[in-house]
């Protein structure tokens, strides 16, 4: 073979051994241009232009790869606290519903109690209305205390049942934002531990890149010590 051919002959890139340990790449755009990529051969071994050319090809591939995950990442977090604000006000409207309803069921049977005195304090009077003024006054006066002891039973109930309510949304409001605030750290944990990993495997990538060029580097050394040699015997 001429020296003109060895010089034009284009020779596949020796591809760099995996890190034991280290994750697969999976970007299918790089490993078709790792597959297809030929470096030209020169008279003392690849040329190096055509060699940093094709690493800042490389590089180009696995920056645009990288920005596409940057992209879905942020995507993906501005929809989850979309998703955590609606939810959060959804479970706000609910609250204030059914606190609504839980008063407006504790003023109705309120009122309910004290019309049914009501009638039933009429009812009494109507019976004894026709008895000695003593006994009219005793049966009023029990109706009164009958009546001061319902509307005081049913305060306390009022009372007893806004504590329970306001107790129940506290805990619930505050197993919300417990829950909340869990989820914002598991996501920014998983955030931040996909971004090191990702980096940490560019850097994995780069680092085999680099010492595949130092020892084509080496050889072409070598290779140039070794015409110098000749040229000097000769």
């Amino acid at each position: 073979m001429s020296a003109e051919n060895h010089v034009n002959e284009s020779k596949p890139l020796e591809v760099p051994e995996v890190v034991p340990g280290a994750a697969a790449v999976e970007f299918p755009e790089i490993n078709d241009f790792l597959s297809r990529m030929r470096i030209r051969g020169g008279l003392f071994g690849f040329q190096k232009e055509d060699v940093f050319a094709k690493m800042q090809e490389l590089n180009s591939l696995y920056q645009s790869r990288l920005q596409q995950m940057r992209d879905q990442t942020r995507g993906q977090l501005k929809q989850m606290k979309k998703q955590y604000q609606e939810e959060a006000e959804e479970f706000r409207i609910r609250e204030e519903e059914e606190r609504e309803r839980l008063l407006e069921e504790a003023r109705r049977k309120f009122e309910q109690d004290l019309e049914e005195l009501r009638i039933q304090a009429q009812e009494e009077t109507g019976k004894v209305r026709a008895q000695a003024g003593e006994e009219v006054r005793r049966i009023r006066t029990e109706a009164a205390e009958e009546r001061e002891k319902a509307r005081a039973q049913a305060e306390r109930e009022v009372e007893i049942a806004r504590v329970e309510t306001e107790k129940q949304l506290k805990e619930a409001r505050q197993t919300m934002q417990e829950e909340l605030a869990e989820a914002r750290i598991s996501i920014r944990r998983e955030l931040e531990a996909k971004n090191q990993e990702e980096q940490e495997k560019h850097n994995r990538e780069l680092v085999m890149i680099r010492e595949e060029i130092e020892r084509l580097i080496e050889r072409m050394t070598l290779l140039r010590n070794k015409v110098d040699t000749a040229s000097g015997e000769k």
